[in-house]
């Protein structure tokens, strides 16, 4: 199934240079060099925890584009892989709403042992 959201649907679209985004139709015909930037909704998706931080941050849309191309983007870019297996074990940078105390804002999540 398409993913329904463009690379310019991205919140970080204009500010992005990673040359693999999962909003890519065509990110099969990029190319991935070790030490490139690496797309900040990938980094998370691979978090502990990931989907209810994308639910509680920018919704799941972008979480299910990852979700129909991880995979097969780990298997393609070895040096993604490892990235990607290397932020597991960090805590999630993704910035979240604040709502508990009824004031506007945002926070970041928790990081493991803060």
């Amino acid at each position: 199934m398409m993913n329904p959201m463009k690379m310019s649907d991205c919140p970080r679209f204009d500010k992005c240079s990673a040359p693999i985004c999962p909003l890519d139709s065509d990110w099969r015909l990029r190319v991935y060099r070790k030490g490139e930037p690496i797309c900040f909704y990938l980094l998370e998706y691979v978090k502990p925890d990931a989907k209810a931080q994308f639910q509680g941050s920018i919704g799941v849309p972008i979480y299910e584009a990852i979700q129909t191309s991880i995979d097969a983007m780990s298997h393609r870019y070895a040096p993604l892989c490892r990235a990607l297996e290397r932020a597991k074990r960090t805590g999630s940078r993704m910035e979240i709403p604040v709502a508990a105390n009824g004031r506007a804002g945002t926070r970041r999540s928790a990081l493991p042992g803060a």
